[in-house]
């Protein structure tokens, strides 16, 4: 999950901006929808910092010792409290993105001082019931693949000596997602800034605001009870990672420098990961 995240954080929308500024020169995206993702992003950051100090506090208070293993009755129930919040905020935020399309294409025009050309290959679009064969074929497949990668973390570890914060934080999401995050390199590489920076920010939004939620409640379901609790030192680097990517979003405009940034910073917290 953290590792999703950082990669459509940061490497997703850094190498877009960085190897299509090269090409293309600085570029602008629409800055309302960018400001949406990123304050939801940072709505996040709040959802899973605050039952980490929690339990910090707590183990303070009760003069336990820091310790990452926990069993802790009043962290499980605020989890499960944050959890069904956060849900609730990413089906509004979903609400608000729909209703409020219309108005992002003629707004990017105003920003750009002309109008928005269309898409050559919007014409090329695929039917309904296409698109579902070819999205149910893709998710057997993934299924099939990603057993294969679970199953040889172990082989992986003993014979990398790499450790299975590292694998499982920096490697195998850059794997997994590799397809969308060719997409969007592709579509900034293409002069499609917007919809690279949509892609990016709108697939960390969902996996923070809604996948990680519901993932704690079919843990408590199924008997495992996942919490929101993390070490600091993956909270400390999430927090960061969105303060960064608000800057640079935040003027609706992209250069390559930016991009080299966004980057760097990803490679920094994989030192660091790998270290740790």
């Amino acid at each position: 999950m953290w590792g999703a995240i950082l990669g459509n954080l940061l490497v997703l929308p850094g190498l877009g901006m960085l190897l299509g500024g090269l090409k293309n020169g600085r570029k602008y995206f629409d800055r309302d929808a960018a400001g949406v993702n990123s304050t939801m992003m940072s709505l996040s950051v709040a959802g899973l910092v605050l039952p980490t100090i929690f339990e910090l506090l707590h183990e303070a208070q009760n003069k336990q010792g820091y310790k990452l293993n926990i069993s802790d009755k009043s962290l499980d129930e605020y989890s499960l409290g944050i959890a069904g919040v956060l849900i609730v905020v990413y089906i509004l935020s979903l609400i608000f993105s729909f209703t409020s399309k219309p108005a992002q294409k003629e707004k990017l025009a105003i920003e750009n001082k002309g109008p928005v050309e269309n898409d050559p290959d919007e014409k090329k679009q695929w039917t309904l019931s296409k698109s579902l064969l070819v999205m149910a074929g893709s998710t057997l497949f993934l299924i099939y693949m990603s057993d294969l990668l679970v199953g040889s973390v172990q082989h992986v570890i003993q014979n990398f000596h790499v450790s299975e914060t590292f694998l499982g934080i920096i490697l195998i999401p850059l794997l997994s997602d590799v397809a969308e995050h060719v997409v969007g390199v592709q579509m900034a590489y293409k002069n499609k800034m917007d919809l690279s920076m949509s892609i990016s920010l709108e697939s960390a939004t969902q996996i923070a605001l809604f996948v990680a939620p519901v993932l704690v409640f079919i843990s408590f379901f199924l008997g495992k009870k996942m919490t929101l609790f993390f070490s600091p030192f993956e909270v400390v680097i999430l927090g960061l990672s969105v303060y960064v990517i608000n800057q640079i979003s935040e003027d609706g405009e992209s250069n390559w420098l930016e991009g080299a940034q966004l980057v760097v910073v990803y490679i920094i917290a994989a030192i660091g990961f790998y270290l740790l």
